[in-house]
């Protein structure tokens, strides 16, 4: 199971990496690949992978990639299960994209605009078991989902 982050770096709050640790420590075999312009710079791989190490989650199970052409971003979606959406501040094109390529997301309702913007995309395409109220919630759905042996087919255009 690999989980992808294709957000921009400056989107990726404290409480999102705390969660994502959380996530991957109860998939063992799970991990996660984070794609954004700012990962070509090591300093901001660093950064990321002393925090998931804060919370027992090892560099091993942490992915990066940088910025690539519009066709390499879009078939990088090829290498991820499902989406992680950063909060408080959502994805918007992200989760688009995600989508887009038939890759669901798990999403946090917030309280402001930024931050409730995935919860009304994936509500808008019929996707509403995908949106969490609460970070309990958010972190059941992706397990739940990345814990099903045939995950059901949820996009019907990557099913066929």
């Amino acid at each position: 199971m690999t989980f992808g982050v294709f957000n921009r770096a400056v989107k990726i709050s404290d409480a999102a990496v705390l969660l994502w640790a959380r996530i991957l420590d109860a998939l063992p075999r799970a991990q996660i690949l984070l794609k954004n312009a700012a990962f070509e710079e090591p300093a901001a791989q660093n950064a990321l992978l002393t925090k998931f190490e804060a919370h027992g989650i090892a560099k091993s199970r942490i992915g990066f990639l940088g910025k690539t052409s519009r066709w390499k971003h879009l078939e990088a979606f090829g290498r991820v299960d499902i989406s992680l959406d950063p909060f408080p501040q959502n994805g918007g094109i992200s989760t688009w994209e995600s989508l887009q390529m038939g890759v669901p997301v798990v999403g946090l309702l917030g309280n402001s605009i930024p931050s409730r913007l995935t919860g009304s995309i994936l509500s808008a395409v019929g996707l509403d078991d995908w949106v969490a109220k609460t970070v309990d919630d958010y972190f059941a759905v992706a397990v739940e989902f990345a814990s099903a042996p045939s995950r059901p087919c949820v996009l019907s255009f990557r099913c066929g």
